[in-house]
């Protein structure tokens, strides 16, 4: 009978879950899925590289969306036998290397976000955390697009701040930067010595 219970509460819990997906389909187009709906951002990836470092990668494309506001996605993959130092809102401080924060959505594996870079200047971001060893990210948003992206999602009682306007990518991925300032660890499996 526990076994029973216990199985209903998780079967409940998986089917509450909201999957949502971040990416570039293959059309090139940048791309929500969350909740069975589709929101397309930009139409058409500019430009694109994919950063290799010891035990992680780091996919880069630049997209303007329909304002012709530039947006920045980004992607990173973890090596097998490693994850994400620290969880989702921790990991994007480190990767943007600030302090403050404005969380205007989350939920499952979607968060809307305004990362503090200066006093009184926030970069919009929106990110799909599916694990510890992956990550997709894209910033950039004017504050237009992030009020229409929270209606969307049916968010209530947010306030989004001042926006900064980007004119080139905020991260900088170095290998001196990782190793200083290590952002994946080992992952830890029972029975290792």
């Amino acid at each position: 009978m526990k076994n029973l219970i216990l199985s209903i509460l998780i079967a409940l819990f998986v089917l509450g879950c909201t999957a949502s997906s971040l990416k570039v389909n293959s059309m090139d187009e940048l791309e929500l899925k969350h909740n069975s709906k589709s929101y397309i951002f930009a139409n058409k990836a500019e430009s694109s590289k994919t950063r290799s470092f010891q035990k992680m990668d780091v996919e880069q494309k630049t997209a303007v969306d329909s304002n012709g506001a530039t947006l920045y996605y980004e992607q990173i993959l973890v090596d097998m036998e490693y994850e994400f130092k620290y969880g989702s809102i921790t990991t994007l401080k480190y990767i943007f290397d600030v302090s403050k924060t404005n969380i205007i959505y989350q939920a499952s594996n979607l968060l809307v976000i305004q990362l503090q870079i200066e006093k009184d200047h926030y970069v919009n971001l929106m990110a799909e955390t599916s694990g510890m060893q992956d990550m997709a990210y894209v910033y950039g948003f004017s504050n237009e697009k992030l009020l229409k992206i929270a209606n969307e999602l049916k968010v209530d009682g947010y306030e989004i701040k001042n926006a900064f306007h980007l004119r080139k990518p905020l991260t900088e991925w170095t290998q001196q930067k990782l190793i200083l300032q290590p952002l994946i660890k080992p992952m830890f499996r029972r029975g290792r010595f």
